[in-house]
């Protein structure tokens, strides 16, 4: 049902595109190592959709915005749009239970992490995911975001390699992807999407994950659970 998580622009000079793609395919595998080394970090997951895009029956994740610790959990604020309503949720996970609150009642509900409103988000193992199935890496200059200087790589995805950010990608086709590296610690920044991750979506959506405040320390309580 989800989203992932893609989670501001502020360009900062582009450098000359490469046109080597070993080059591109190394800045990947060189980040792989630190995002799993990660004890935590701060996310924002945006869905960007087309203003002339039909939103899709049923509930719609538009963004998500959080904290991710090494034990696997992860706290959040939800806002999804429900038949054109837009509401907001307070969400709690753990690997195997879900905790949400209700946006009405104010009161919390445990959920088996495959009933959950988001899916069986993963950032950590998402990114992770990603660094290693893109294809066709280029690299594309330079750029910062917020106040980190980052290299662009960019090439294609296929939506079933971003399931972890999107539980119900389902689409057979490839998908626009632009990553954004710290240049001195390798760390993913940002991730954006371009294309339908699942069946029947406009290929104009855009999902943008930002990620920050790497190994900041974070206390994740889990909250009380009314059934």
């Amino acid at each position: 049902m989800l989203i992932v998580l893609c989670l501001g622009l502020v360009p900062s000079g582009c450098g000359k595109p490469s046109a080597s793609g070993a080059d591109a395919g190394a800045l990947l595998a060189e980040a792989v190592a630190p995002m799993e080394a990660l004890s935590s970090f701060h996310f924002t997951y945006t869905v960007i959709r087309p203003a002339d895009a039909p939103a899709p029956p049923g509930t719609e994740i538009a963004g998500i915005e959080g904290d991710v610790s090494l034990e696997g959990l992860m706290e959040a604020v939800v806002d999804v749009n429900q038949s054109g309503v837009p509401l907001q949720f307070k969400f709690v996970a753990t690997n195997d239970v879900h905790y949400v609150q209700n946006p009405a009642s104010q009161e919390w509900q445990s959920v088996p992490a495959s009933l959950s409103p988001v899916g069986d988000l993963n950032l950590s193992a998402g990114a992770v995911l990603i660094l290693e199935r893109v294809q066709q890496p280029t690299e594309a200059g330079a750029e910062k975001v917020g106040d980190t200087a980052c290299v662009k790589v960019v090439g294609k995805i296929a939506a079933q390699d971003i399931a972890d950010l999107v539980s119900a990608a389902d689409a057979q086709e490839l998908l626009d992807c632009t990553i954004w590296l710290g240049k001195d610690d390798h760390l993913v920044r940002r991730i954006q999407t371009v294309g339908a991750a699942v069946s029947g979506e406009d290929k104009r959506l855009k999902r943008l994950i930002e990620l920050s405040a790497f190994n900041e320390a974070v206390d994740i309580q889990l909250p009380p659970s009314t059934g």
